[in-house]
């Protein structure tokens, strides 16, 4: 499944008669890019005692309530400033669209008292623009390259041989050394969500790996052999400054990335953070062989 990519697209809209707004969510009239339809919405939002604008920007496809779907979309939000007093405002972030999050964006994106005096709002309408681009997944369709159907949970993904050989040491030995002659392979112990995302990254322009998804991907990145994912989690997991050292000696004892290891060792280049290291819970998990290695760490400190 080659994934629909869309860069460079802007909706520009118009919200008017908002001085006796009830608040009730308000959607746009709706725009089809691809196989994909989006529209904005506003709505009020009442939060801890203050009422706010809510901006968001609305994937409203047919298909939006089937599970074979996803979405990667960088969205830049802006509320436009109509006066000149300020700039205008604006937000971004990197969102995944799926049959469950439909809808993303911010609920406090403007506290709504401030609207016309700073500008964003005048003769009682506010104007929004959204710039987004995405590549849009959707294994539920059958392309001309389809010659293998992967199962589960009901679900059907269809799929091509010749990219899972590629990407993948177990369904090159499943397809060739093995000669797999089957058009269905039922996969059982797998999340239907995971195994998307899992299978969206054996495609070409798939770079989402993050902090909801880079356990499940390494998970299967190792269970099926795909190297090159494995080593993107791995990538990923050495720039992220976010995650605790003892958190990446576990998954780096957990899914054999020994550039994460090597990394994090080296970064224990003093005694508190080994110290810090050796308290935690995650140390009590670690490989007796890891423990090792920290434990000779603080040998270069005596």
């Amino acid at each position: 499944m080659i994934p629909f990519v869309s860069n460079n697209n802007t909706i520009k809209r118009i919200f008017e008669d908002l001085n006796n707004w009830d608040g009730i969510p308000k959607l746009s009239e709706i725009v089809k890019i691809g196989p994909t339809k989006w529209g904005i919405q506003i709505q009020k939002n009442m939060i801890d005692g203050g009422v706010y604008l809510g901006i968001y920007l609305t994937y409203s496809g047919e298909n939006q309530w089937e599970k074979d779907w996803f979405c990667e979309t960088n969205i830049t939000m802006k509320l436009i400033n109509q006066t000149g007093q300020k700039l205008n405002l604006s937000k971004a972030a990197t969102l995944i669209y799926n049959h469950i999050s439909r809808s993303w964006g911010w609920k406090t994106f403007y506290k709504w008292d401030n609207l016309m005096k700073d500008g964003y709002m005048k003769d009682n309408s506010i104007i929004v623009e959204i710039d987004f681009s995405f590549k849009y997944y959707d294994f539920s369709k059958i392309p001309n390259l389809t010659d293998i159907i992967l199962k589960i949970e009901g679900n059907e993904f269809f799929t091509n041989k010749g990219i899972l050989c590629t990407q993948s040491e177990y369904f090159y030995d499943l397809f060739v050394n093995k000669n797999y002659q089957g058009s269905v392979i039922e996969f059982k112990d797998v999340e239907i969500a995971h195994f998307r995302q899992f299978l969206a990254s054996l495609y070409p322009h798939f770079d989402e790996i993050n902090r909801k998804n880079f356990i499940f991907l390494s998970k299967l990145a190792m269970k099926y052999k795909v190297s090159v994912l494995q080593e993107n989690c791995e990538k990923f997991l050495m720039k992220d400054i976010e995650i605790s050292l003892g958190n990446k000696l576990k998954y780096a004892d957990e899914y054999d990335y020994s550039n994460l290891m090597k990394h994090c060792i080296e970064s224990l280049d003093s005694v508190q953070k080994i110290k810090n290291v050796r308290e935690s819970e995650e140390f009590r998990n670690l490989k007796e062989s890891t423990k090792h290695a920290i434990m000779i760490k603080i040998l270069n400190f005596v």
